[in-house]
């Protein structure tokens, strides 16, 4: 009964996968020799080039813009049309804020936060600043007032070479309907903006 040996890409080999953004198949293949993989990695770091300069060759020649820049100017411009105003806030956060939206020194997400010293994190959500501002706005303007941003927000949660601590949020806010108003509202703006990213297989969960 022979013995083979999985024999997993050299630290270097995997270095540059990842910034050549191979998918989690290709970086946890598996060989039974040395050459078998140094072979492979040839063949897989040419093909990935190439993919590579194809995307940098369709950014220049295409819509010069990439697509998460497209399609925040996509869902901006489908909002403002149906009479929300959009809000940039800090992506400072302090820890009196997140407070407010329960999120205490016990709650799951606290440890997912990137803390900027004790009491300043990069903000997890939109939400506590998003609050702030419509909080003020309730006092002036006539309701129902319909705000939402569009900004990064940062936690450690994400894992392999296709993810990021970074993320791009839409939080979109309309305070004032009444209440029997409000389901079929929350369905139709939820079918408004998936269809402006493109997306038509969703469900509606509330928790």
């Amino acid at each position: 009964m022979g013995l083979v040996l999985s024999i997993a890409w050299t630290e270097i080999q995997y270095a540059r996968l990842i910034e050549l953004a191979a998918d989690d198949a290709e970086l946890a293949m598996q060989f039974e020799n040395a050459q078998a993989r140094d072979k492979a990695y040839q063949q897989l770091e040419k093909q990935l080039v190439q993919v590579q300069r194809r995307k940098l060759q369709d950014l220049r020649d295409g819509p010069r813009r990439p697509k998460l820049c497209r399609l925040e100017s996509r869902l901006a411009e489908v909002l403002i049309q149906n009479n929300f105003v959009q809000v940039t806030t800090p992506t400072i956060l302090s820890k009196g804020l997140l407070a407010k939206m329960s999120i205490d020194d016990d709650h799951p997400l606290t440890s997912q936060i990137f803390w900027l010293g004790q009491d300043k994190c990069l903000r997890p959500m939109l939400a506590p600043h998003l609050y702030f501002v419509l909080k003020d706005l309730l006092r002036l303007w006539e309701k129902p007032v319909r705000i939402f941003e569009i900004g990064s927000c940062f936690r450690k949660e994400s894992q392999g070479a296709q993810h990021s601590n970074e993320f791009t949020m839409l939080n979109l806010v309309e305070m004032g309907l009444a209440e029997d108003q409000r389901q079929s509202r929350l369905e139709e703006m939820t079918a408004l903006v998936t269809a402006a990213a493109g997306v038509d297989d969703y469900i509606i969960q509330a928790e």
